[in-house]
């Protein structure tokens, strides 16, 4: 019984490992995109827009920021009870 709730245990931590690997990636994959966004959304503002050309580029540029920040979220900070449970 105990050998199967550590098997378990390792199957968990493995998925989660998984899981991780799988969300760097992704990550990784988005992160150029999401540059080059920002910077075509950067030089979409300065050239001349009317107002409500300027207001939809400023509304581009929040949620682009928005995702950029997601993109560059370091995946690695563990919360605390993932640290505890690795050391295990």
């Amino acid at each position: 019984m105990e050998a199967t709730a550590l098997q378990s245990r390792y199957s968990s931590l493995d998925a989660a490992r998984l899981g991780k690997a799988f969300v760097n990636s992704f990550r990784s994959q988005l992160r150029m995109p999401a540059d080059n966004l920002m910077h075509s959304i950067r030089r979409l503002l300065e050239s001349h827009l009317e107002q409500q050309q300027r207001k939809l580029v400023e509304s581009a540029l929040e949620n682009a920021l928005v995702v950029q920040a997601s993109v560059q979220e370091d995946a690695n900070d563990e919360s605390p009870g993932e640290a505890d449970q690795a050391a295990a």
